[in-house]
């Protein structure tokens, strides 16, 4: 610890003693909550937290003692100086010591809004605050029933509240810049966390491929490297547990790499020739018009994935009876009418060259109690591009 932070502490001692070291009730620590507390305040309050007993704790609970201490917590980030950064990472450790009991720990997570508030924090400009928020968020990932939801659901908050594109990019944005390893080491044990505490298979997959996409190996590969114990070995942990998943996701038929050609050329040859090769074109045309730049292009694509995901899984026939109305359109219709032309003219009219490679050789249609999934997933991504377009025409484009 530097001598500034070391006087900046030791200021937490002054006053009396008899009021600094008598034990305080929960009414009592509440108040002093209440207003911009200093650091002497703070310390009171985390030392009564860390020895407090389950009657102590619940009171304090009940009397919204974590709101209070939220509060200040918020009162804090929003300043750029030295002392407002120790105040804050005082404000924070309080956090860790009310955690570290069951009762405070349940009382956290029975609302999101409590690790909403926790996560923001992450965009203080305080690496030591940073650190803590991680390490308070891994411990609600992996002690809380349904703590890798509320965790999810903090980034996404998080990604909001600061227009990032994707709920992961603060986190990559960190070890992007490994200034400080062992920092660096507790984002990526962070990111274990989410991973390992995701119970379901598949939504396991698809968050690691989420991370694979915005190029996480390529900045895992240097910090490997980077002779630092606890970051190797929680690169070593992703690997292992990488591995594990890919291997048992061969032996369920699946596809778990996170190579885009791969994937594409996997979904083109189960379709060519196929009815499904039209709504397939029909998808990939959809898409290609989506803007990336645009603000409401993400939530097209987790609209998407969400429901591609639903559709490859789940029964698909409920899905289909109550969205599949909602989501036919003339133009899409118009669209699905002219392919449906080309395709059986033999795509000598009408289409491109493209086009008639593609349907070249189209069996016989299926049955009709049969569902086409990539029809389905075609009309929803229409209409998510025609909400984008109107989102873009309403809004002004940002600044590049």
């Amino acid at each position: 610890m530097s001598l500034r932070w070391r006087s900046l502490a030791s200021r937490s001692r002054l006053g009396s003693a008899g009021d600094v070291d008598r034990r305080w009730q929960p009414e009592e620590c509440v108040k002093l909550l209440v207003g911009n507390p200093d650091l002497t305040r703070l310390t009171i309050i985390k030392r009564e937290l860390g020895h407090a007993t389950a009657p102590w704790m619940t009171r304090f609970l009940e009397l919204d003692g974590l709101d209070a201490l939220f509060g200040a917590l918020d009162t804090y980030s929003g300043q750029a100086s030295f002392q407002d950064a120790v105040l804050q990472l005082h404000c924070v450790e309080c956090l860790r010591a009310l955690m570290n009991a069951r009762t405070g720990l349940d009382h956290i997570v029975s609302q999101p809004r409590y690790t909403r508030k926790l996560a923001e924090a992450l965009a203080s400009p305080n690496r030591v605050v940073r650190k803590q928020v991680l390490e308070l968020l891994s411990a609600v990932c992996v002690y809380a029933p349904g703590g890798q939801a509320l965790a999810l659901d903090a980034l996404d908050h998080l990604r909001a509240s600061t227009a990032r594109e994707h709920r992961f990019s603060v986190l990559l944005d960190e070890l992007s810049h490994p200034e400080v390893l062992p920092y660096a080491a507790t984002v990526l044990a962070f990111i274990n966390c989410v991973l390992i505490s995701t119970d379901d298979f598949r939504e396991r997959l698809r968050l690691r491929n989420q991370l694979l996409g915005l190029g996480f190996l390529e900045l895992v590969e240097p910090l490997r490297r980077a002779g630092d114990d606890e970051l190797f070995i929680q690169c070593h942990v992703f690997e292992t547990t990488r591995e594990a998943d890919d291997e048992h996701a061969l032996s369920l038929g699946l596809t778990a790499s996170g190579n885009h050609y791969e994937a594409f050329a996997a979904v083109m040859n189960k379709v060519y020739g196929k009815p499904q090769s039209i709504a397939f074109l029909m998808l990939l045309r959809n898409l290609e018009k989506l803007d990336p730049e645009d603000t409401a292009s993400h939530l097209a694509w987790e609209l998407l994935e969400r429901l591609s995901q639903q559709l490859g899984s789940g029964p698909v026939l409920p899905l289909y009876n109550t969205l599949g109305p909602k989501l036919s359109t003339p133009e899409l219709a118009m669209e699905r009418a002219r392919l449906d032309s080309v395709a059986t003219n033999g795509g000598c009219r009408g289409g491109s060259e493209g086009d008639t490679d593609v349907f070249a050789e189209r069996a016989s249609p299926p049955p009709k109690s049969k569902l086409n999934i990539f029809r389905f997933i075609t009309q929803v991504s229409g209409l998510s591009r025609s909400i984008s377009y109107r989102s873009k025409s309403s809004t002004p484009r940002r600044s590049q």
